[in-house]
């Protein structure tokens, strides 16, 4: 699509001063639809979906029946570069048992130290992802806590998000950026809800948040979740087994992952 100046038709003139008064990221079939009948213009939103296309003012995705609106503020036809522009249309047209997972979900919380390549949705088990999300990488993991809402979006509760990296630790990637975070993080947990998601985790992953805790500075609060299940047979592993690797006797925990600092042991 060509960025030079975007002509108006007379035709499409009212529908593009609304669109431009109300500053929709994204337009679909249902919106053109209430528009166009609230300037009592009687025309098929398809059609007036078409022609917005051609004249520059709708960009095309990948989700059915929506489109991207490139205000004239952008003085031309150019994607505003919403990394979950297609999530958001998806969920516009309809609901979705889905939210934005592990390194997806800390970039959100402004704890990742960089975007995701590649951002992680989670779904129930069976539930059929659009096409429009394949660029997802999708997860099983279902959370004990309600996705909370950042920038209009479902994402994990941070609580959630610990408890996750302690029950599957390589379904988050990121760790290198970790140990940058991660006293934030648990600075901003409320413990009735992280105890609440621990509920679905298994023992092993109640001693690497404990660890996890630690590392965070949270003594107190590590002291506490390591106390309030049996321990294991260790060792437990936090990260691969083998290479470089930090033996905590006090968690009988091996640490492949938190290594840029040897503060536990």
């Amino acid at each position: 699509m060509a960025t030079g100046p975007r002509r108006i038709s007379t035709h499409l003139a009212p529908i593009v001063e609304l669109l431009e008064l109300e500053q929709p990221s994204i337009v679909t079939v249902k919106f053109l639809a209430d528009a166009l009948r609230r300037i009592e213009q009687p025309t098929d939103p398809r059609v007036i979906a078409k022609q917005l296309q051609r004249a520059g003012w709708l960009l095309s995705l990948r989700t059915r029946g929506a489109w991207e609106f490139a205000p004239a503020a952008r003085a031309g036809a150019i994607s505003g570069g919403d990394r979950y522009i297609e999530l958001r249309a998806t969920l516009l047209r309809r609901p979705l048992d889905v939210a934005l997972a592990h390194d997806s979900a800390a970039w959100l919380h402004s704890l990742g130290t960089r975007p995701p390549m590649r951002e992680i949705l989670t779904a129930p088990e069976g539930l059929k992802i659009p096409v429009a999300l394949s660029d997802y990488r999708i997860v099983r993991e279902p959370a004990v806590l309600l996705a909370e809402k950042i920038d209009r979006l479902p994402v994990w509760k941070i609580e959630t998000l610990l408890v996750k990296m302690a029950i599957s630790p390589s379904s988050f990637r990121d760790w290198s950026g970790v140990i940058e975070w991660l006293e934030k993080a648990f600075a901003r947990v409320n413990e009735a809800n992280l105890r609440q998601e621990l509920r679905v985790a298994g023992p092993q992953a109640w001693i690497r948040l404990a660890y996890m805790a630690d590392r965070a500075n949270q003594s107190r609060l590590a002291d506490e979740l390591s106390k309030e299940v049996e321990k294991p047979a260790g060792p437990i592993y936090l990260g691969r087994r083998s290479g470089r690797q930090h033996f905590v006797a006090k968690y009988d925990l091996v640490d492949a992952l938190l290594l840029p600092s040897m503060k536990a042991s």
